[in-house]
């Protein structure tokens, strides 16, 4: 390779990675954004995470319907529409109640928390059992899961807005880390591009 189409490669492959750096930084800004905005206004955000969802589940369910209606063999797709007439009336609901739906959801992962709690808690005692010196530590885990998804049903409305500012915080400085490594990356780039020469 000449030292001319080097360069010219160089050149273009340090504007492409500049340019995939920037991408990266105004992506993680948004994220960012999108943080702020779970944070600060966890009510508003369950109010519009429910919505959508609900429109993604009717528009799931047009589709199972019309898929359904397509095919010739129609009783091997019977399921397809029953799951999209599912899909619509559990998307309407959404649409009209979506505060309703998070509640719902947040009870569904207590009660899931629950069970999870209980089978730790079995298998535990059951290494216990088998003289494992595990068995405490999961034990100590089954009992935080119980306390935590006895609070989830006891308060699933306020658990449901917790659970969103924890996710809104997480979002936040997973962002914050990104920006700080994209810009890391982008006032090194003529370093690392000179690595893979």
């Amino acid at each position: 390779m000449t030292k001319k189409k080097e360069k010219n490669l160089l050149e273009k492959l340090n504007l492409n990675f500049n340019k995939m750096l920037i991408g990266s930084i105004i992506l993680n800004v948004l994220f960012l954004i999108f943080g702020f905005i779970l944070y600060m206004n966890p009510r508003t955000s369950l109010e519009a995470l429910g919505v959508f969802l609900g429109i993604y589940l009717v528009i799931f369910g047009i589709f199972s319907i019309v898929e359904y209606l397509s095919k010739e063999v129609k009783p091997l797709y019977g399921l397809n529409l029953i799951w999209g007439i599912i899909a619509i009336i559990i998307g309407l609901f959404a649409i009209i109640n979506p505060l309703k739906l998070s509640t719902i959801l947040t009870l569904a992962l207590g009660i899931y928390l629950i069970v999870l709690a209980i089978s730790k808690t079995i298998e535990a005692f059951k290494l216990k059992k088998l003289k494992y010196d595990g068995w405490l530590l999961m034990l100590v885990i089954a009992i935080i899961l119980l306390v935590f998804s006895i609070f989830i049903i006891i308060n699933p409305i306020i658990s449901a807005m917790e659970i969103t500012e924890v996710a809104g915080i997480f979002i936040i400085l997973a962002s914050i880390l990104e920006i700080c490594n994209a810009i890391m990356l982008y006032t090194k780039a003529k370093d690392i591009l000179k690595l893979l020469k």
